[in-house]
């Protein structure tokens, strides 16, 4: 019987990632204002422009809490995006016969790498980390997958 280890990642937000958030929510407020100015009937609306910003602000930043899930079974790991902790998809299957390279980000045949392959997947906490690793595949797209840097996925890919 296999083995099944499951790694829970969340990402974190960079700067960029904020901005967007507070400009998102700058937006949504503006056009209540501009709503409620243009609107005839401003106090019956009022409240129902209140809560109809503040559910549009929730799920603003619902959206923005995304986690990746590693599920390591025998030499395949898959990558899994949550996002808001509700929706999954399913990014990749690897299968350790697939990887054509493994190494880590800081290596010169990552450049070489990033630019001969036409998807790239980062499912890693941290985009700009220096200690991530990424896998080469020999799929027909030659996808690059970018990790976490993990002792699991290690022991997995050394195999």
């Amino acid at each position: 019987m296999e083995t099944v280890i499951e790694i829970l990642l969340r990402r974190k937000m960079t700067f960029i990632d904020k901005i967007g958030l507070v400009c998102a929510i700058f937006v949504v407020i503006f056009l209540s204002i501009i709503g409620m100015c243009l609107s005839k009937f401003i106090f019956s609306f009022m409240p129902l422009v209140f809560f109809l910003d503040c559910f549009i602000i929730y799920l603003i930043i619902l959206h923005r809490q995304i986690e990746f899930e590693y599920t390591v079974v025998g030499s395949e790991i898959d990558v899994d995006k949550i996002i808001g902790k509700r929706k999954r998809k399913r990014l990749i299957t690897v299968k350790k016969t697939d990887v054509v390279f493994f190494g880590n980000v800081n290596d010169e045949k990552y450049q070489r790498c990033k630019k001969e392959s036409r998807k790239v997947i980062n499912a890693s906490s941290d985009k700009f980390n220096e200690e991530n690793c990424y896998m080469l595949l020999s799929d027909t797209k030659k996808t690059l997958v970018i990790l976490d840097r993990n002792e699991v996925v290690l022991k997995v890919m050394k195999r």
